[in-house]
């Protein structure tokens, strides 16, 4: 049995679940967007820099 609208925003509150995976998602893209620009445009990362080690087995 199919939930209406009004059922589903009684379950879920004032949003939908659909619209909070579109949200989500969203959020991811504009994420890996911003992380792709700045790899091509070579912006400078400024965190400082360390090596990386080998920790004990």
């Amino acid at each position: 049995m199919a939930m209406d609208v009004q059922q589903r925003t009684a379950q879920y509150g004032h949003r939908r679940p659909d619209e909070e995976i579109v949200k989500i998602t969203a959020h991811i893209v504009l994420n890996l967007f911003t992380s792709y620009l700045n790899v091509a445009l070579d912006v400078p990362v400024d965190l400082p820099g360390f090596k990386l080690t080998r920790g004990a087995a």
